[in-house]
């Protein structure tokens, strides 16, 4: 290797030395002996083989070789060199590099940690023997990659495989001992290393997933022998198993699971249960409410009390419609259904197996999301705070990325579009699709009290000067009185959130981000979505004024795309979802994923227009 001396003269060498390599090299990649028996680096048949030929797989062989001969060469001439020792420093420089792989080797025993550096050293050789053969190069790369799947309970993660390529492309640099060019060298073993471990994923991803197969193969023959059981009569035997009907490998895995769970669970899901039921409560005491309210103004104030015809019938007309409106509005808000992300949003599998080995740690998981963002252009531009990591935001309970302004809901269990707040008195979250209807509740809810305390008011006044009406039961006095302290509660409780809201709407915020600002690219941003007190009052209620008061809805968008601001693009001229609009007769705008932006450089709202620092200065100039 030090000279050129030491180079194949001819074709014939060349072929004498790979096939000097090939009869050298011919023997089985040691494994780890696991607590179990089982083996770490067991090769698989050549009956059990991987499948290569898989559309848009990495290890897809083409006609080519990924390596040029010059490159193959170049490796072939490294690996002459004395190499006994290299995968201790394979395993030893990865440890270095990544805490968490380092706690990992560490945690083996020193047999297992010698036996793993053989394995490596060991399937390098493979590799290098059969370097001319780019599919026999996959194929071992793939059998090697399929014995880390013995090492996942030790805690063996998928993203170590990216550190153990970096050491290893690293430890076969260093063999070449500057005979060729150093970036030619780190350019041929860059290539190689790229391709020996996408195989290596491959081949441990390809093994996962063979077993989840063969687990679910093995539990749905086991419930379908149960049912076989049942139905040939064999009562002691279907007693004891109590499987389900097969539907599918993932509900009998459901089942199994609750068969195989304590007698606590049972009193847990009867709790959970009560607790749903008792989530209906404060529905019910509103309509209680309203049914109590309803019998004291309709019977107590305006049949038996109130004495002039044209008044009564005033009276009732005005309270049967507000109560109307009041009554649909609470409807509409309770029964809205609330919206999940659309399903791009979920994580695919093929990241999930990634995501699976950081157990929830965010920061870690940023990178993922954000390359599954940017594969698929998903419109998402609110990031996480610094100490989860700064990137996209990302959901670990409903394995999904965070659209703008979503946010978890722990009572409803899935992450809820625009999400507001979960609000008790209408056991359902306010959020994109039901925020009109939650306003106008709110609104009608406080006319309807101050009409009936205006109106009871007479009534009042009158049974605190003991001047009411004679011959009228106690029971009329009580509920007259009544109504009035309870309509003035309610009335003053329903304005101040009422007010707020509206508050929130001039501003185009929501609960939750009045509390907590979103953060963009450039940070935290209070005033990130306001558009101005006209188009951010038009998000909700709509381009229809006479719309605006009636429980339909009309807000613009349909859960998943608005306007932005500073595509300088008028937020009523993108229209989204038109299947929305024709299924419910009103013209819908955006998405409720991304959002209006403001353009904070020298921008400032009056009630109907926005303005430019510039305009402003000319007029103060003019005055």
């Amino acid at each position: 290797m030090g000279s050129d001396s030491s180079k194949p003269k001819n074709k014939k060498e060349t072929n004498n030395n790979n096939n000097n390599h090939s009869t050298n090299n011919n023997f089985s990649v040691p494994s780890i002996r696991l607590p179990a028996s089982q083996s770490c680096y067991d090769v698989p048949s050549k009956k059990e083989g991987l499948s290569r030929s898989r559309p848009g797989s990495s290890c897809s062989v083409s006609s080519r070789h990924p390596l040029n001969p010059r490159h193959r060469r170049l490796i072939q001439s490294c690996f002459a060199n004395p190499h006994e020792t290299i995968g201790r420093r394979i395993m030893k420089r990865a440890a270095e590099v990544r805490e968490d792989f380092g706690r990992f080797y560490l945690n083996m025993d020193a047999e297992q940690r010698e036996i793993a550096e053989e394995a490596i050293k060991a399937v390098l050789k493979k590799i290098i023997a059969c370097l001319e053969s780019a599919e026999d190069m996959q194929r071992v790369a793939e059998e090697y990659g399929t014995g880390f799947v013995e090492l996942r309970p030790l805690g063996f993660k998928p993203d170590y495989f990216a550190v153990i390529a970096d050491a290893t492309i690293t430890e076969c640099t260093h063999l070449d001992s500057a005979v060729h060019k150093a970036h030619t060298t780190t350019h041929a073993f860059s290539q190689f290393g790229a391709m020996m471990f996408s195989s290596v994923r491959d081949g441990f991803y390809h093994e996962v997933r063979k077993r989840r197969r063969t687990s679910n193969s093995f539990s749905c023959s086991s419930n379908n022998s149960s049912v076989r059981r049942k139905k040939s009569g064999d009562s002691r035997t279907s007693s004891r198993g109590g499987s389900p009907r097969p539907v599918s490998p993932e509900l009998f895995g459901r089942a199994q699971t609750r068969m195989a769970e304590p007698v606590g669970c049972s009193c847990k899901r009867v709790c959970l249960i009560a607790f749903q039921i008792a989530r209906w409560f404060p529905v019910l005491f509103v309509f209680a409410i309203l049914g109590w309210a309803y019998y004291a103004y309709v019977v107590n104030l305006c049949i038996e009390s109130v004495e002039s015809i044209p008044q009564k019938a005033l009276y009732l007309v005005l309270f049967h419609i507000l109560l109307a409106l009041l009554v649909t509005s609470y409807l509409r808000t309770v029964f809205a259904r609330v919206r999940r992300p659309p399903k791009e949003f979920k994580i695919p599998a093929a990241y999930r197996e990634e995501i699976a080995g950081y157990n929830g740690e965010i920061a870690r998981i940023a990178p993922i999301v954000q390359r599954y963002v940017e594969a698929n252009c998903l419109p998402v531009y609110m990031r996480e705070y610094e100490g989860r990591g700064g990137g996209y935001r990302f959901c670990p309970k409903c394995i999904a990325v965070k659209p703008d302004r979503s946010h978890h809901c722990s009572f409803c269990g899935t992450c809820v579009l625009k999400f507001d707040h979960h609000c008790p008195w209408v056991n359902t979250c306010v959020n994109f699709h039901n925020y009109k209807f939650f306003l106008l509740f709110l609104g009608y809810g406080l006319v309807f009290c101050i009409f009936c305390v205006a109106t009871d008011l007479e009534f009042f006044v009158r049974f605190w000067r003991h001047d009411f009406l004679e011959g009228r039961g106690d029971s009329i006095k009580i509920n007259m009185v009544m109504l009035f302290f309870v309509g003035a509660m309610f009335s003053i409780s329903m304005g101040g959130l009422f007010f707020y809201h509206l508050y929130l709407v001039a501003k185009n915020r929501t609960t939750i981000e009045s509390f907590r600002a979103p953060i963009l690219t450039d940070g935290p941003n209070e005033n990130a979505f306001n558009l101005g007190i006209r188009n951010n009052f038009r998000q909700v209620f709509g381009n229809r004024p006479l719309l605006w008061l009636l429980p339909v809805f009309t807000s613009q968008g349909d859960g998943l795309r608005f306007s932005n601001l500073k595509d300088e693009v008028p937020i009523h001229d993108i229209p989204v979802s038109p299947k929305y609009a024709e299924a419910n007769g009103v013209d819908v705008y955006g998405d409720g994923i991304v959002f209006g932006q403001r353009d904070l450089d020298g921008l400032s709202y009056t009630l109907l227009a926005r303005q430019s620092d510039e305009d402003e200065d000319l007029i103060i100039g003019a005055v």
